[in-house]
């Protein structure tokens, strides 16, 4: 497995191929990722409540933790994943 730090958690890989990619993402306690979106890559994302979210090409999206939890996790599985995919929006 790989895990990428950040100052927000991290990320581990739980899986990656040419296709698909599967990750946990940590977010720690009154953090949130960056607002952005992908060129290419669609996703499904899944809470600790197992509600649902499809995130398309081109939709800018940010996840969070401010619900009074030392941290929440999701489940993302998506279509490629690529460094260069990513366009930050902040």
């Amino acid at each position: 497995m790989e895990r990428l730090e950040y100052k927000w958690g991290y990320e581990l890989i739980l899986w990656k191929d040419n296709k698909f990619c599967v990750k946990l993402i940590h977010i720690d306690y009154g953090y949130e990722t960056e607002l952005h979106k992908h060129l290419y890559k669609r996703e499904v994302i899944v809470d600790e409540k197992l509600n649902t979210f499809f995130i398309n090409i081109g939709e800018p999206h940010i996840l969070s933790c401010y619900k009074g939890k030392n941290f929440t996790e999701f489940i993302e599985v998506s279509t490629k994943d690529s460094i260069f995919d990513k366009i930050r929006l902040e």
